[in-house]
């Protein structure tokens, strides 16, 4: 269970503590058996940042998808996080680079998606195929996956909240990075942004057809995020009967702040 604090100034808590919140179970307190982040519990549980490139012509002609260097940030500062590239356009969803944290495969990684034909944009239909090869993985990692797209989903079945669904089924925060935007947002671009509240993620806005060192900017940016997380873990109860179940992490105490991310559904 990833999650962060914020502070009722609008700053992140550095210094929370593992006696300071509960992790229930369909409303249960369980016991918690994990817990690390902040400056007082080192990381030690793999950090899988999944990079969901949207390949469509639009972000393509915003010249967008061509850096290939890779912020040396992230990686330097933090021994436990690795990096993996997807990249979708019309019926294609590639996985380019499973986590890393080989440059060399990683650089290899943003070639391919430069080379990903352009077509329309099934925004949500690939993200929630994303969360659900993530779901079916095993090992105790925890991922986020930072969505980069213009936000024009071409109408499909699959919709927001089927993404939604998949994400938090998977106990995966999105972290969706506009760009391409330009003037007001229309509906959307919107609901694209939307995902972040949904999922426990932080949305980022790149205004215009974005920077040059776009790659480098949201890794800085998700070292913030990394900086600042938590990671709680139980040992689920064994029913003998598949269930669904709703897990969240709660304060203690609400002056504290409030939790964001910390909610997950499981079925075991």
């Amino acid at each position: 269970m990833r999650f962060q604090v914020i502070a009722k100034q609008n700053e992140l808590v550095a210094d929370l503590q593992k006696e300071e919140v509960e992790l229930r179970e369909d409303g249960v307190p369980q016991n918690i058996v994990l817990f690390e982040g902040g400056r007082l519990y080192p990381h030690v549980s793999k950090t899988d940042v999944h990079l969901l490139f949207d390949c469509s012509g639009s972000v393509r002609n915003a010249r967008v998808l061509n850096p290939r260097v890779f912020s040396a940030t992230l990686l330097d500062e933090f021994p436990n996080v690795r990096i993996a590239i997807w990249g979708f356009s019309g019926d294609s969803l590639s996985s380019f680079t499973s986590p890393t944290r080989d440059s060399a495969a990683l650089r290899r990684g943003m070639d391919e998606v430069h080379r990903m034909p352009a077509d329309f944009t099934p925004l949500y239909r690939s993200l929630r195929a994303v969360a659900g090869q993530l779901a079916a993985t095993p090992g105790d990692a925890v991922r986020m996956i930072v969505v980069i797209s213009d936000g024009l989903a071409t109408p499909e079945q699959v919709k927001e909240d089927d993404a939604v669904a998949g994400a938090r089924a998977a106990g995966t925060p999105v972290f969706p990075v506009l760009v391409n935007a330009h003037g007001a947002f229309e509906p959307r671009q919107s609901a694209f942004l939307s995902l972040a509240e949904a999922t426990g993620g932080r949305a980022f806005d790149f205004k215009g057809k974005g920077p040059a060192n776009l790659v480098d900017q949201i890794l800085t940016r998700m070292a913030a995020e990394i900086r600042y997380e938590y990671v709680a873990g139980y040992h689920p109860a064994s029913l003998g009967k598949r269930a669904k179940h709703s897990v969240q992490i709660v304060l203690k105490n609400a002056n504290r702040g409030k939790v964001a991310g910390g909610v997950r559904d499981v079925e075991y």
